[in-house]
């Protein structure tokens, strides 16, 4: 669902020092998305509410607001921008909520590309990209909220985690370990293990193996490789294991795969 966002202005990393507070008792005549990086004591439409980091609000127009730090500096990324009535509640985000940041940093990154795509981009789909941006932020905001198991699946190892498997996945020829990974990342084996399954739903040693079947695939449909040459793109020392493994997850020979694919 394509929907239409203007923006009107915003921030990243905003600082407030410790004696600051940020006071608008009519509120502002647009909606304010705020990604909160510090603690603070927000105020809204007279209802006190301590806020975590990590934590998104989209406030309503005309909404009486006002929060600050009580522990110290305020730091938060922030836009302003505006949309028909009814479009959030297409998306089915609330509004004037609280919500929990699964990845802050993923947000972070689509609010540092909105403001560059805003102050820089001057050809015509400038509007267009904007708007995408801004449906792509909610969006990733949307997941968080509709997550039922954060805490059961939130670590702060997931980013890392998200990032090895992506690298793991453009390089299915390097013979990747469990050992190996745990201690870039900085844990135990163990706890690796149990992450790894917790949040992708599969076993690492299973991952893999699909990876490398699924790029094995890739190879042939897309190359001329003989299947001697794709099994060592594919990081398999031997071609017995490479046929092995492939039938075990297909059902099919690489040959019969192959041959069905022409």
């Amino acid at each position: 669902m394509t929907l239409s966002f203007e923006f009107i202005t915003g921030g990243l990393n905003t600082y407030h020092v410790p004696s600051y507070k940020m006071d608008r008792p009519s509120g502002v005549p647009n909606y304010v998305l705020l990604l909160i990086k510090t603690p603070a004591l927000f105020t809204l439409n007279g209802r006190k509410k301590r806020v975590e980091p990590n934590t998104v609000i989209i406030i309503e127009p005309g909404t009486s607001y006002s929060y600050f730090n009580p522990e110290g500096s305020y730091i938060d990324d922030w836009i302003h921008f505006d949309t028909k009535e009814v479009v959030l509640e297409q998306i089915g985000l609330p509004t004037n909520t609280f919500i929990r940041i699964i990845e802050q940093t993923n947000i972070h990154l689509l609010v540092q590309e909105l403001l560059w795509e805003y102050n820089y981009t001057a050809h015509r789909i400038r509007s267009e990209n904007i708007s995408l941006l801004i449906q792509l932020i909610l969006n990733n905001i949307l997941v968080s909220y509709e997550s039922k198991d954060f805490k059961k699946n939130y670590s702060p190892y997931n980013k890392k985690l998200r990032k090895f498997r992506i690298e793991i996945q453009a390089n299915p020829e390097i013979n990747y370990t469990s050992e190996e990974i745990a201690e870039k990342i900085g844990i135990s084996n163990s706890y690796f293990q149990h992450l790894y399954k917790n949040l992708f739903g599969i076993s690492f040693r299973k991952d893999f193996i699909l990876m490398r079947i699924d790029y094995a695939k890739q190879l042939m449909i897309l190359t001329d490789y003989p299947l001697s040459k794709i099994a060592e793109v594919c990081g398999y020392a031997s071609e017995v294991h490479f046929y092995r493994q492939f039938k075990k997850v297909t059902g099919l020979t690489p040959s019969a795969y192959k041959n069905l694919e022409k």
